[in-house]
């Protein structure tokens, strides 16, 4: 509860949203969906931006990927179209796993990469194999885009995130022949995307999360992207698995070898809900789990993931 609460500010400028936040006194934090603030955080705080008034509710199909507003809710993910179609629908399907139904129609994109490790979610693991890149305004006023990487426990800098970035296959990966994929006239690349996870009931939060992404590469056979995580453990990706694959046929054979050489992870310390060993083995089968279904969805095997819910 917001107890020590004297000051409710609804900019709708960002500089002025800034400003607000980069005083010193009074105690002044950004509200999104409330869902951290509500829950227990609140405690000092004195002033509120919320940032409701920043027209940053939005999802954009482009050319060369796919646009999301700070402020577009978990519940949007899940059931906006685009976001059901773009890359296997792996974004859709995360921000459905990543909170109870309740909870999705308020939380929001921006709280969730800002929350870190205490949202518990599983949408950062996705947009992190899916090579995403976040949109932030300092409180200096200046605007910078950071990887998805410096952003998968939190931002390393206060400010306030403005979109996130993410991009397709013409991207992501080049199409075969040296062509741009994305050009006029060209079909995309092959490529795919599969998320998976292990929890303890359906709405509890992962003990494991993976995410695979296959796109070609011009010089023949395919480029992973992989990343892994779970509660209390910041999503990473397997840069080693990553360089290993590069190229080959991505047969079951040739990942298997290179989860079991490569995978280097250090899962957080054994605690009640499951053993550092049991973490790091049932990783490596979803791992490989990922990029079996991430390369059948590039072939065309399956349908999207993110089906409404």
């Amino acid at each position: 509860m917001l107890v020590d609460l004297t000051e409710y500010h609804r900019p709708t400028e960002m500089a002025r949203a800034a400003s607000l936040l980069a005083r010193e006194r009074p105690v002044t934090v950004p509200l999104g969906g409330a869902t951290a603030l509500c829950g227990g955080a609140a405690v000092g705080v004195e002033a509120v931006v919320d940032l409701g008034g920043l027209e940053l509710d939005f999802i954009r199909a482009e050319s060369d990927g796919l646009s999301i507003g700070a402020m577009t809710t978990l519940q949007d993910l899940v059931e906006n179209r685009a976001t059901r179609s773009f890359r296997s629908g792996v974004i859709a399907a995360s921000a459905r796993s990543s909170a109870t139904r309740g909870l999705r129609n308020a939380a929001t994109v921006g709280g969730t990469l800002a929350a870190g490790g205490l949202a518990r979610a599983d949408l950062p693991v996705v947009l992190l194999a899916l090579d995403a890149r976040v949109r932030v305004l300092g409180l200096d006023g200046q605007e910078r885009w950071l990887a998805m990487a410096e952003c998968t426990d939190g931002l390393p800098a206060r400010g306030i995130i403005v979109e996130v970035s993410v991009p397709g296959p013409s991207r992501s990966g080049p199409g075969a022949g040296g062509a741009e994929p994305g050009a006029p006239g060209l079909p995309p690349p092959p490529a795919g995307a599969a998320f998976m996870r292990v929890g303890r009931t359906v709405s509890d939060p992962s003990l494991v999360h993976v995410a695979a992404a296959v796109d070609s590469v011009p010089d023949g056979g395919c480029a992973v992207r992989l990343a892994c995580g779970g509660v209390g453990w910041a999503p990473v990706r397997a840069v080693a698995v990553e360089a290993e694959l590069r190229g080959s046929d991505l047969d079951d054979g040739t990942v298997r070898r290179a989860l079991e050489r490569d995978l280097a992870l250090t899962p957080p310390p054994s605690d009640f809900r499951a053993s550092s060993t049991y973490r790091e083995a049932v990783a490596r089968v979803l791992a490989r789990r990922a990029i079996r279904q991430a390369c059948a969805l590039a072939a065309g095997a399956h349908p999207s993931l993110g089906d409404a819910g």
